[in-house]
């Protein structure tokens, strides 16, 4: 999927989120133009309800959550100071 397809699903997914009902369907027949792959892919996203925005697939190295995670056990840290002395 390309940046301008990704754009384009989420432009119409967020517009339907405004939308219920007989007023969401139409909206996205008329948004999609007929293109059945774009209206299955924006009717995945809403089926799945605004809880795959909710959490992040993955945590970037230093961000607030991997340090707070990161903290609460020192488990590998350890593992790789007794690793690195016993070599």
């Amino acid at each position: 999927m390309t940046g301008e397809s990704w754009h384009h699903i989420s432009a119409i997914y967020n517009g339907a989120l405004l939308r219920a009902g007989a007023e969401r369907a139409a909206y996205i027949a008329e948004e999609c133009g007929g293109n059945d792959d774009l209206r299955r892919e924006v009717e995945l996203l809403l089926a799945q309800g605004e809880s795959f925005l909710a959490k992040p697939v993955w945590l970037a190295p230093g961000s607030r959550s991997a340090r707070t995670n990161s903290s609460k056990s020192s488990a590998p840290a350890a593992w790789a100071s007794s690793t690195a002395r016993s070599m």
